[in-house]
């Protein structure tokens, strides 16, 4: 929210877990989703995330070449 409107208004600037309500739980709830499941799929090591962008491209070949090219 911008600064102008807080002053003008007097509003109390939106924390972190308001915005969190506002945005993405209330939605959640309605459509009866488990946040903290969702949130434990997603996996945060750099080797797994790799792997979910290679499936998520498909599973064929890149064709890059590494290293010394000639010919």
């Amino acid at each position: 929210m911008p600064a102008s409107l807080v002053e003008k208004h007097r509003y109390a600037p939106l924390t972190r877990g308001e915005k969190e309500q506002i945005f993405g739980l209330n939605a959640a709830r309605v459509f009866g989703i488990d946040v903290t499941a969702k949130r434990n799929e997603i996996p945060t090591d750099y080797l797994s995330r790799m792997k979910m962008a290679y499936l998520d491209d498909g599973v064929a070949p890149s064709h890059r070449w590494y290293g010394w090219v000639t010919g």
